[in-house]
This record gives structure tokens, C-alpha cells and sequence, in this order.
């Protein structure tokens, strides 16, 4: 369960509804993005980066001290995660994950600005 309440529900959204109102939102949102970007390539790098959210775990926008250590634990959710992966598909998946982490791409910055307001992940 996230921290995340549901607005039609008395309880709190799971990672599953996050990841498909995410991606339901890539697919909604895209055409008024400041720049073109390739939906499905979008897709995969809000799930790849949440699938390592959920097994980091969930860091609230207000929690602030579990927000110190965010990096290193979603590293290590990255590394264990991958590292099941055949090679090829693990340096796929690092490659979007880094992609998202760095905001190198137009498809990276859909996401938003960051941690805050407007960040759809």
C-alpha cells in the first residue's frame, strides 16, 4: 500500500492502481506536453522506475527523512532487481531507470519537474 488515499475509497491506493493511473496518465497527458514524446517509450520508463519504487518503497512528498536515504535504497531495489534479469534485459532496464533518474530525454522530463507538484510518478 502507498501513502497515496484514494479519492472515491476509505483507504490507500496499492502499487498496482499507481502504476496503471501512471501509465493511464502517460497515455491521457502526452499531447499537452511542452515537447513530442514517444508514449510508449514513456510508458516503460514511469513503470521500470516504478517497479523499483515498490520494492525501495513508497517516500511520501512530505517525508522528508525517509527521502535521505531514497537514492540508496532504490539503487539496491534496482541492483536486485535487474540482477535476476538475463543480461540484455537487465541493461535495458537499468538503461530506462537511469534514463528516468536523470531527466536526459524529453520523455524523462514528462514526468515533471521532480520531486513535488506536477511530478505525475
Amino acid at each position: 500500500m502507498r501513502q497515496s488515499p484514494l479519492v472515491a475509497d476509505r483507504r490507500r491506493e496499492n502499487d498496482a492502481e499507481h502504476s496503471w493511473h501512471l501509465a493511464t496518465m502517460v497515455m491521457l497527458l502526452a499531447e499537452y506536453s511542452d515537447e513530442p514524446v514517444d508514449v510508449s517509450h514513456t510508458v516503460q520508463l514511469v513503470l521500470v522506475h516504478d517497479l523499483v519504487a515498490i520494492y525501495a518503497g513508497d517516500t511520501p512528498l512530505y517525508d522528508s527523512a525517509a527521502e535521505v536515504y531514497q537514492r540508496a535504497r532504490e539503487e539496491a531495489a534496482a541492483e536486485g532487481i535487474f540482477g535476476i534479469l538475463p543480461e540484455d534485459q537487465a541493461r535495458r532496464m537499468q538503461a530506462l531507470w537511469e534514463e528516468f533518474e536523470e531527466r536526459r530525454t524529453p520523455e524523462a522530463r514528462f514526468q515533471g519537474p521532480g520531486k513535488g507538484a506536477g511530478c505525475l510518478a
